[in-house]
């Protein structure tokens, strides 16, 4: 039972203050290398992000069967990062951060 307590404890934190990446703020768990797993939708995603200071990018969203995707274009070329791919897929919302190469 304190496992299981312990570990609800730790998910719950993770999902409420998430992880930082290149600067960004990202709600959920790290699931590789500069990608991100969280049980939020996209939207509420990008809200997150949003409020928690990174505002510069472009937004640009896609429609594919069964997958919603957006991308936040950096509009700031010095920025750590270039772009954030947002989708769903299994179960959950995948973030990927593109790492600006010029830094």
């Amino acid at each position: 039972m304190r496992i299981f307590l312990i570990s609800l404890l730790i998910f719950i934190w993770s999902q409420l203050w998430g992880a930082v990446e290149f600067g960004v703020e990202l709600p959920g768990n790290k699931a590789g290398e500069n990608r991100y797993f969280s049980t939020a939708t996209v939207d509420e995603v990008i809200k997150y992000i949003r409020k928690k200071g990174t505002t510069n990018y472009t937004k640009e969203a896609f429609d594919a069967p069964n997958v919603y995707v957006v991308h936040l274009k950096n509009n700031n070329s010095s920025g750590k990062w270039m772009g954030i791919n947002i989708y769903t897929g299994d179960g959950g919302t995948y973030i990927y951060i593109i790492p600006n190469k010029k830094k």
